[in-house]
């Protein structure tokens, strides 16, 4: 939720906003979509090379400026292997747990 409420504030600064998720929550991507959001799927289960690789290449096809990455699943790594792949991007992590 607090993706989604940074993604409607970025769309009301006109601001277009991708999102790129596992397909686990019906709910949440019927949501995702009835707010506008562009949703791009990854692969599932997670894994943690896999997915930095395929968020890489959406961030890289769309010219990402921003990549914000919100759980508690992802790693250092996976943040340094988007970072190496989209180096012209921007990453914020969201998490609530310190690292």
């Amino acid at each position: 939720m607090r993706t989604l409420a940074l993604g409607q504030m970025l769309q009301d600064a006109d601001c277009v906003v991708h999102f790129a998720t596992i397909a686990h929550n019906a709910e949440m991507i019927n949501r995702l979509v009835a707010e506008k959001f562009l949703v791009h799927f990854l692969s599932a289960p997670f894994s943690e090379g896999s997915d930095a690789a395929s968020l890489a290449h959406i961030a890289r096809s769309i010219s990402a400026s921003w990549i914000v990455i919100d759980g508690y699943h992802f790693t250092g790594t996976y943040e340094q292997t988007v970072q190496e792949e989209v180096p012209s991007a921007k990453i914020m992590t969201i998490d609530d747990v310190p690292r």
